[in-house]
């Protein structure tokens, strides 16, 4: 927490974390801890390490997480990574900016819902408000293209459409 604080040239701080596991407890373990914690699945990480053993390990705990390797040289780390294409594609949302906020807000969320006697108060005290509509723009496109790719929630069809596609079906 202190190099996030303090680090002269750090690009990431604490807050652009959602949790952050430093302690003695085995990666696995905080792997578990942390996909518990923000309600995604164990098979949506990537875990990124330069130590063979420590990638090891999650694919013995974890063999559905995604380890890739990295070259010696660690100044190619980020060219490593890119390359997988693995993350976002550069169509970034509003949501997307927001994201570390969101899961920082169902944390507390969930940790509320367990002083509530009941599930009709802890909506009430939620607030819910649902919009339905209909658009038609880029910003939506990108959205519903964005929600196709990260949560089965609503998708039963676990089909993944792109941008172009959803305008398409619009």
């Amino acid at each position: 927490i202190e190099v996030l604080k303090n680090k002269k040239g750090m690009i990431l701080k604490e807050d652009d974390f959602v949790i952050i596991k430093a302690n003695w407890q085995d990666k696995a373990a905080n792997m578990q801890e942390i996909a518990k914690k923000l309600n995604i699945g164990i098979d949506s990480f990537v875990f990124f390490d330069d130590t063979p053993q420590e990638r090891e390990l999650i694919k013995g705990m974890f063999p559905e997480i995604l380890r890739p390797d990295i070259s010696k040289d660690l100044t190619n780390e980020i060219n490593d990574l890119d390359a997988l294409g693995l993350f976002d594609d550069g169509d970034i949302t509003k949501e997307d900016a927001k994201r570390t906020e969101y899961y920082k807000a169902n944390i507390k969320r969930e940790e509320a819902r367990n002083t509530f006697a009941n599930i009709e108060d802890y909506y009430y005290y939620l607030n819910m408000e649902v919009f339905i509509k209909e658009e038609k723009d880029s910003y939506s496109a990108s959205r519903i293209s964005e929600l196709t790719k990260r949560t089965n929630q609503f998708n039963l069809t676990s089909n993944r459409y792109s941008k172009r596609e959803i305008k398409d079906f619009l």
